[in-house]
C-alpha cells in the first residue's frame, strides 16, 4: 500500500511538471521544436533531428523567516489539511453549509498528531457560535474560549449565505511578501547544479524554475538587482515562470569555469 501511495505522488508531481512545461511552451515564442519526452534527470527531453534539449523543472518558494521551524509551503499545507479535517468533522453532524476562512499565525508549531485535535477544537468553537444567515462573524481568542481556541490560529471568519447550499472552507494564505536578492536565485540554481552530473547527455540543458503564485508561500517577488544580475551556472538557459500570472522571465547566465 505504501509503495502505491508513493507511486501516485510521483505521478501527480509529473503531471504538475507537465502543466508547467506546457505553460512555458505557450509563453516562450522560441521554445524549440520537437517531441517532448518525459524523463527523470532532467525532467523532460525535447528531441528533434538536430539536437536534444534537456529541461529540468523545479518549484521555488519564499524562504522561511529566520527562526521558523517549517518552510512556508509546509506550514501552508499543514493549515490546509487542518481546515479539510475540520470541514469533514463539521459536515458529519451539521447540515447547514458555511463559508469559513481560518487565518493561521505565522510559524506554526505543531505536529501531524495535533491536526485532529486542532480540527475538532475549530468545530467546537463554530458549534458554540450563534450563527445568523447573512451576517459575518469573526472568532478570536477570548477568556471564554481560551481553553479550546487553538494557539496556532489568529482568527476564524464565518459566514452563512441565506439559502446557500454549498460549503466552502479555506485556509488563509495572506501575508507580506519580501523581495528576494540575487543570492536567492543563485542558491536555487546551485541546488540543481549539484545534480547535473546525474542528467542524461543533452546538447543543451535548461532550468525552468516555477513560482506557482497562487498561495502565499509560492508568491515569489524579486528585487530589481535579482532580475538584472548575471548568474553563474552550467545550465545553458535559466527561466522563472510565475505560473498563475502567466509571466516568464529569462535570467542572464555565465558559464562556471571548470
Amino acid at each position: 500500500m505504501k509503495a502505491d501511495k508513493h507511486t501516485q505522488k510521483d505521478l501527480e508531481q509529473k503531471e504538475q511538471e507537465s502543466r508547467y512545461l506546457t505553460r512555458f511552451k505557450e509563453l516562450y515564442a522560441a521554445f524549440p521544436p520537437g517531441e517532448i519526452k518525459p524523463s527523470e534527470r532532467p525532467d523532460f527531453l525535447v528531441c528533434n533531428p538536430d539536437r536534444v534539449i534537456g529541461i529540468e523543472v523545479t518549484e521555488v518558494f519564499q524562504p522561511a523567516p529566520k527562526g521558523t521551524s517549517l518552510p512556508l509551503q509546509q506550514q501552508d499545507a499543514f493549515g490546509i489539511e487542518i481546515v479539510k479535517q475540520a470541514e469533514d468533522l463539521y459536515l458529519q453532524r451539521q447540515k447547514s453549509p458555511l463559508c469559513v476562512q481560518i487565518s493561521f499565525k505565522p510559524n506554526i508549531h505543531a505536529s501531524r498528531r495535533d491536526q485532529p485535535i486542532i480540527a475538532q477544537n475549530i468545530v467546537n468553537l463554530i458549534n458554540k457560535t450563534d450563527i445568523i444567515p447573512g451576517e459575518s462573524i469573526t472568532l478570536k481568542r477570548t477568556r471564554e474560549t481560551n481553553a479550546i481556541f487553538p494557539k496556532q490560529i489568529a482568527m476564524i471568519h464565518i459566514y452563512q449565505c441565506p439559502g446557500g447550499k454549498q460549503s466552502a472552507w479555506r485556509s488563509s494564505s495572506s501575508g507580506w511578501i519580501a523581495e528576494q536578492p540575487p543570492e536567492y536565485i543563485q542558491q536555487r540554481i546551485d541546488e540543481k547544479e549539484k545534480k547535473r552530473q546525474q542528467y542524461a547527455p543533452c546538447d543543451a540543458m535548461w532550468l525552468l524554475m516555477v513560482a506557482h503564485d497562487s498561495r502565499h508561500p509560492s508568491c515569489v517577488e524579486l528585487s530589481q538587482e535579482a532580475l538584472t544580475h548575471h548568474y553563474s551556472t552550467n545550465f545553458d538557459r535559466v527561466f522563472l515562470l510565475w505560473y498563475a500570472t502567466n509571466y516568464l522571465f529569462e535570467f542572464s547566465v555565465s558559464r562556471i569555469n571548470t
